[in-house]
């Protein structure tokens, strides 16, 4: 198992050839401006492997989004598992 922490809540999972994402937050500052990371940091989408599942647990409300989300929601992101 490989776990890298990407910052804030956000964590890459990889094991036995399956990938999963859990709260991606791939920009500083986020937000709109009021949480940025100390040092900031610079995730380049397009280099993380490919995706089986993507893990949001929480939605932060902003004056864009006035419903409440689930508690935890899971996408897999692929519609076969990988071969284990």
């Amino acid at each position: 198992m490989r776990v890298t922490l990407l910052g804030h809540a956000s964590v890459l999972v990889e094991l036995d050839g399956a990938t999963c994402l859990m709260d991606p937050v791939l920009a500083d500052p986020f937000e709109e401006g009021t949480v940025v990371s100390c040092p900031q940091r610079t995730i380049d989408a397009g280099r993380l492997p490919p995706i089986d599942i993507l893990v949001v647990s929480h939605v932060i409300p902003t004056t864009s989004t006035s419903h409440r989300s689930p508690a935890w929601t899971a996408v897999p992101t692929r519609t076969a598992p990988p071969t284990l």
